[in-house]
């Protein structure tokens, strides 16, 4: 008898294209197979490949988890509906160039959800708050020192004023 909670949780586009895969069983050719009927059914929850599969379709992005049968699919549908919650907090907006920025927080949000397959943690507010505090989002946003920045700046145009020379 297995423990698992769920066998796996995709993140794909409406295109079909799968940009994260966490799964916890052998069968590579299953997830590509679920996302195939996933993303031109219209309901949340359907029956696939002996299988339940729970979907959420944001924009051009649609995360799905799917669980043996004899899941206990309340828990495992509040749980996603809480991993839903904590992801759209970090993604902000459903645009795919935000997931990639976006991804290491990604990956640290997935493995506090789940670990080999079993749900460890279903409330959103606290997978946020074990998540790594970013201080910038990139070069152009880091914040420099005061005394740094007039330090660069005046070796900058020291450089430029030797070379004129």
């Amino acid at each position: 008898m297995d423990c698992l909670d769920i066998e796996g949780l995709i993140i794909a586009d409406t295109n079909g294209e799968i940009l994260f895969k966490k799964t916890f069983v052998k069968d590579e050719d299953l997830s590509k197979r679920i996302v195939e009927k996933v993303i031109y059914a219209k309901e949340n929850m359907s029956m696939a490949f002996d299988r339940i599969v729970m979907s959420k379709k944001i924009d051009e992005l649609v995360l799905i988890i799917y669980c043996p049968i004899e899941c206990n699919e309340p828990f495992v549908w509040h749980a996603f509906n809480e991993f839903m919650i904590g992801f759209m907090s970090i993604i902000k907006s459903s645009i795919k160039d935000k997931l990639w920025k976006k991804y290491d927080q990604v990956i640290l949000l997935v493995a506090g959800f789940v670990y080999e397959g079993m749900i460890v943690q279903s409330k959103s507010t606290e997978m946020i708050d074990r998540l790594a505090k970013r201080n910038f989002e990139g070069v152009d946003g880091m914040k420099v020192p005061k005394g740094l920045a007039s330090f660069i700046h005046k070796a900058t145009k020291s450089f430029t004023m030797g070379s004129n020379k």
